[in-house]
C-alpha cells in the first residue's frame, strides 16, 4: 500500500505510466523482431502483416491506417478538394461501411463505357481514386 507524503498528495509516482508503457513497447518490439521461423530472415511482425494482409485485407488496412498521424490525413488531401470531391469521398466511405468487403468505386467519375472521362484525367484527386 502507497503511503502519501507531502511529496506526493496520491495515486501513482511521477512517470510510472510512461516507465510502464516505455516496458510494454520494448517487450512488442522484442516480439515484433524476433524471426518468425528458427533461423529465417522474415520476423514475425512482418509475417504477421503478411498474413493479415492474405486473409483480413479490409482489417489490414484499419490496422495500416490507425498508425497513421491522423492530421496529415486529413489536412494534406481533404483541404485541397472541393465540395463536390468531399461528397463524393463521403459517399464512397458510406458504401464501404456498407460493404467493406467490396471494393469502392465512383461511378460518378466512369463514363458509359467504364473508362475515365476524359476531363478527369487531368484531375490528379480524381485519377488516384
Amino acid at each position: 500500500m502507497a503511503v502519501f507524503g507531502p511529496d506526493n498528495k496520491g495515486g501513482r509516482p511521477a512517470g510510472a505510466k510512461n516507465k510502464f508503457a516505455r516496458h510494454v513497447w520494448e517487450d512488442l518490439l522484442k516480439v515484433w523482431s524476433d524471426p518468425a521461423v528458427e533461423g529465417g530472415t522474415m520476423n514475425r511482425g512482418t509475417a504477421a502483416l503478411l498474413t493479415m494482409f492474405a486473409e483480413k485485407p479490409a482489417e489490414y488496412v484499419k490496422v495500416n491506417v490507425a498508425v497513421l498521424p491522423k492530421d496529415l490525413i486529413i489536412e494534406s488531401k481533404m483541404g485541397e478538394m472541393s465540395d463536390e470531391q468531399l461528397e463524393r469521398m463521403i459517399e464512397a466511405v458510406r458504401r464501404w461501411e456498407e460493404e467493406p468487403d467490396e471494393p469502392v468505386t465512383n461511378e460518378a467519375e466512369e463514363g458509359e463505357d467504364g473508362e475515365e472521362d476524359e476531363e478527369d484525367k487531368d484531375d490528379p484527386a480524381k485519377s488516384a481514386a
